[in-house]
């Protein structure tokens, strides 16, 4: 099973990505998702999935391939992440589910070029497109613009401002950051509370923008996003937290406008290397 896949034996020692992902139950969908991982023309990365206690045949099935690391069982999918990342060895972070995948088999090869070769960017992201149950591949979803996006500061600008603080998106189904900066953006700023009601995925995210740091955009189709039964997006709680976060970048954009404060822009390694100044 594991050489039709491509992959046998054991992955690097000191591998460039580590992919994580959380999984409970998907066993319909998670070979979708390990064949894009494992079709990489890629080598230097390593592929850990948290399960949380599936009895579907999924953990039987994962432990078909050797290359993927297992860990687990885990409560939820937010402990499923931070399961699998505390055992990730990989100086960059890539997360998906087992119901989402990859589409381009050059995704981690330019991701992780483009952030060798860019000390100042500290995340890579990429266009999605959505998918049906049934696997039907949909159109391109974000972003709205696919050949061009405001890159690195010119990214802050027109987020934070021109769009009053409600869409800052990174896609988390396709986007490699520094691991370092993934695992610092997961401790809430102090002074952003609303950090504490959301998920990994939107507290990384909150964080990425509070602190400064910067992404670059590969106009490639990168990933899908399958819509299914049972899928977070549009519960309750995802909703909470939608609100939570666009209340609070609307808080921290006015406070850079009322007490001109400025906005401190950072490299990979986490160094001021601009500031950025707003007044109404």
């Amino acid at each position: 099973m594991s050489f039709f896949f491509g992959r046998s034996g054991s992955p690097p020692e000191n591998p460039a990505i580590s992919v994580i992902c959380p999984n409970k139950n998907h066993r319909k969908f998670i070979e979708d998702t390990i064949l894009s991982v494992l079709c990489q023309d890629f080598d230097d990365f390593e592929f850990i999935i948290s399960d949380g206690g599936s009895t579907d045949g999924c953990r039987e099935y994962i432990e078909s391939f050797p290359f993927i690391k297992l860990v687990g069982p885990d409560a939820t999918w937010d402990e499923g992440v931070m399961n699998a990342l505390a055992v990730a060895k990989g100086r960059y972070i890539m997360v998906t589910t087992s119901t989402d995948g990859y589409l381009s088999r050059d995704w981690f090869r330019q991701a992780s070029a483009a952030l060798d070769n860019d000390a100042d960017i500290s995340l890579v992201y990429g266009a999605c497109s959505i998918m049906s149950e049934d696997g039907t591949l949909g159109n391109v979803c974000f972003p709205p613009n696919f050949h061009a996006m405001p890159q690195k500061d010119e990214w802050a600008l027109k987020w934070i401002f021109e769009n009053k603080a409600s869409h800052v998106y990174l896609p988390e189904l396709n986007y490699c950051v520094r691991a370092d900066v993934f695992r610092s953006c997961l401790e809430p700023s102090s002074g952003f509370p609303e950090s504490l009601q959301m998920n990994v995925v939107s507290r990384f995210n909150l964080e990425f923008v509070l602190r400064g740091y910067m992404p670059f955009y590969l106009p490639v189709l990168a990933n899908f996003g399958r819509s299914h039964k049972n899928q977070r997006l549009g519960t309750a709680p995802i909703i909470e937290e939608t609100v939570a976060y666009a209340a609070a970048l609307e808080r921290f954009r006015r406070e850079m406008l009322t007490e001109k404060r400025p906005y401190l822009l950072r490299n990979g390694a986490g160094k001021i290397v601009k500031e950025l100044h707003f007044s109404e």
